[in-house]
């Protein structure tokens, strides 16, 4: 145990003839070296010790039984220590990710007896074992449908076991250890669809038993352990309706083990009380508000009592021990929704015991049943289970995580009153398109890769250039009116005095050349349809079948026949209109629309609004007697070769459409395009027999 918090295990030892214990400190650096010892007086012939933290100050005190006077002693520990502060640092992630994913159960043991920390935790089939929580590690192969991983002493010589359950294979697979970090496979043993393991000594024999929640019957099996790695199976069936997680813990403080049971549908936690006749015969529900996944135990109020505390879809809740008894009704807490893993232990070294969910909430415990929120950010991305276990042996509770690949990664916890600042990153500076705003994943500005040396939660707030707030989370989608620069500032802030911000600055290059397809874009109505055609663009045109109906003279407000194109349009820019198209039997009488749009203007202030008798006209033929062969491009102009049509300006920018209505069936379009400078006088392609198809800019 390390009484002084210095990180080095000291040693102690009960004097049964001077009446004291003396503690023999660990010297830094030297492992397995001690101080000179320090005696305190004990009572008299003091002859056994126990260590933990009476008085809930966060240090460890000590008591002594003596044997001559029939008394205890308990030393109260009077270290001047400097109590953590929420601070916490990453160490980087250790160890290989396998293919394919395994259940993320991690676990913290010393299964080498070395005095150093292992971590086990899944994949790649089995459990991985990384000695001293470092890249040393080996794996104890399981079927890659294994469910969830427990250790205890399984043969009782005293070094660690693992065992496996297996929900596809019907068994649970035991691997006894040497105590030197090495393992052997025991044959399978079966259980009915197992899901989640936990070992306990639930008849006090010496011996560590298994409780398998089994899906199929939506309840427990006991195996009964035989000494030798081996189980003797318990034929009485327990249901329980709507189990999920569970717990195997003393909660009624009757020196036998009861398995707390998280319910998920009805709400609510189960406690099944283990008895010396081992017939588990006594249970009792307890309704919580909401659907329970993860439970624990531990005395929150520090009354004694053993306390349940519930992980819910929505938060937290608390069912504190009865004097005579049972549990009171749940109390919800303030915490973070979705919670399916929670962990209790002393994370801020303060002594009162605290609730943590992975990646974001720390409920501080005050030791009196309340708690104070506190945000946390697990910075690491795919982290599933956790453990809670001092990792550097300094004291403090440390985090890892695993991510039920192999794996894993230690959260550092730190004994240091001072706060850091956090570090602001709005990414590299950006030059985009004018139409990459319109494209359908946007732009977005992400502070993904800002981050805080103490691992708090971070707020984002983004500011424009004139430090007006356009966005008060991580992200920010941006629109902007015209092409330009423009310069936006991430300001984060860790929630306890410590801010920073950097700045993107975004340059928009203007958007000239528009080029939509037929092809899986065109909304068409009326009589027209999609056509496959190996000629036309992305092998599709759109297609008004030629009816023999006559021709339309003038454009109308609510046509039945008409194609709709919508586009992203540039405000800087000045647009000529062009259009491929074919008539049927290359007949002149099956050549020609009306095209209309939304919020164009042209250079004489005319507009063509859909819902007007305003358009434009479009000929395929470019003059009387020119005649039509094919495929061809056309602007708006007609009465001579090559003669040009009207240019375009969008005011408003951005999302326009363009409404192309039939003036004369039989004709067919695959491309539209609007051009401000490679095709303003000259046409993208031939006027007849075309076989030009330009990049399609719109999606």
């Amino acid at each position: 145990m390390d009484v002084n918090q210095d990180g080095v295990l000291d040693l102690i030892s009960a004097n049964r003839a001077s009446n004291t214990l003396t503690l023999f400190a660990g010297r830094r650096g030297a492992l397995g070296q001690f101080a000179a010892g320090v005696s305190y007086t004990a009572g008299a012939g003091s002859r056994a010790i126990a260590a933990a933290d009476f008085d809930h100050d966060g240090r460890l005190d000590l008591a002594s039984a003596n044997e001559f006077d029939s008394s205890v002693s308990v030393l109260r520990n009077t270290t001047s220590l400097v109590q953590a502060a929420f601070s916490f640092t990453m160490v980087l992630p250790l160890g290989p990710s396998f293919e394919g994913t395994s259940p993320s159960t991690t676990v913290v043991l010393d299964v080498d007896r070395n005095g150093k920390p292992d971590v086990l935790t899944s994949g790649g089939g089995g459990v991985v074992i990384r000695y001293d929580g470092t890249s040393r590690s080996a794996t104890l192969p399981v079927s890659s449908s294994f469910e969830d991983f427990t250790a205890g002493d399984f043969n009782r010589d005293g070094n660690l076991d693992v065992a496996t359950v297996s929900y596809w294979n019907n068994e649970v697979r035991v691997f006894l250890g040497d105590g030197r970090g090495g393992f052997r496979p025991l044959a399978p043993q079966p259980v009915a669809y197992g899901i989640f393991i936990s070992a306990a000594d639930l008849n006090r024999d010496g011996s560590d038993d298994l409780v398998v929640e089994t899906a199929g019957s939506s309840g427990f099996q006991i195996l009964y352990s035989r000494g030798d790695g081996t189980f003797a199976p318990d034929t009485n069936a327990r249901p329980v309706p709507g189990a999920y997680k569970f717990k195997v813990a003393d909660v009624n403080r009757d020196g036998w083990p009861d398995i707390v049971v998280a319910l998920f549908n009805p709400p609510g936690v189960t406690v099944i009380y283990g008895d010396p006749s081992g017939t588990w015969g006594t249970s009792q529900v307890y309704p919580v508000s909401t659907h329970v996944i993860p439970v624990d135990v531990g005395d929150f109020n520090e009354d004694g009592l053993p306390d349940i505390v519930a992980g819910t879809d929505s938060g937290l809740s608390v069912l504190f021990g009865r004097r005579g008894g049972g549990f009171a009704p749940a109390e919800d807490l303030p915490a973070g929704p979705y919670t399916f893993a929670l962990y209790v232990g002393d994370i801020n070294g303060d002594g009162h015991l605290d609730v943590l969910q992975p990646a974001t909430d720390i409920m501080f415990g005050d030791g009196d049943g309340t708690f104070t929120l506190k945000q946390f950010h697990d910075e690491q991305e795919g982290g599933g289970d956790l453990a809670i276990a001092d990792m550097n042996l300094d004291g403090l509770l440390d985090i890892v995580v695993g991510n039920g690949m192999g794996w894993f990664a230690i959260i550092q916890n730190e004994r240091n009153a001072a706060n850091h600042p956090p570090v602001a990153k709005a990414g590299p500076d950006l030059t985009i398109g004018y139409d990459a705003q319109f494209a359908e994943e946007g732009l977005e500005l992400d502070g993904f890769q800002s981050s805080d040396p103490d691992m708090h939660e971070l707020s984002f707030e983004w500011l424009d250039a004139a430090g007006e707030v356009v966005s008060t989370t991580q992200w920010y989608s941006p629109r902007f009116p015209r092409p330009g620069q423009y310069t936006y500032t991430l300001r984060v802030d860790d929630n306890r005095g410590a801010q920073a911000t950097d700045s993107i600055t975004i340059t928009v290059t203007p958007y000239k050349e528009i080029v939509m397809y037929a092809a899986g874009f065109f909304t068409l109505n009326g009589e027209w349809r999609p056509v496959s055609d190996a000629t036309a663009a992305d092998g599709l045109r759109a297609f008004h079948p030629d009816a023999g109906a006559p021709k339309q003279t003038t454009p109308l407000a609510s046509p039945v026949h008409y194609v709709d194109v919508y586009f992203p349009a540039d405000p800087t820019q000045t647009y000529k209109l062009w259009i491929r198209g074919k008539a049927q039997g290359n007949s002149w009488a099956n050549d020609s629309v009306f095209v209309q749009f939304d919020g164009a203007v042209d250079t004489n202030g005319q507009t063509y609004k859909p819902g007007t008798t305003s358009a434009l006209t479009w000929n395929l033929e470019e003059c009387s007697g020119c005649g039509v062969s094919g495929w061809g491009w056309e602007d708006d102009a007609w009465g001579a070769v090559n003669k040009n049509g009207v240019m375009l300006r969008f005011p408003e920018g951005g999302w326009q459409r363009i409404r192309i209505q039939t003036r004369e069936d039989g004709v067919s379009i695959d491309q539209v395009a609007l051009s401000s400078e490679k095709h303003v006088t000259t046409r993208p392609g031939t006027a007849k027999n075309d076989t030009t198809i330009l990049p399609r800019t719109v999606w």
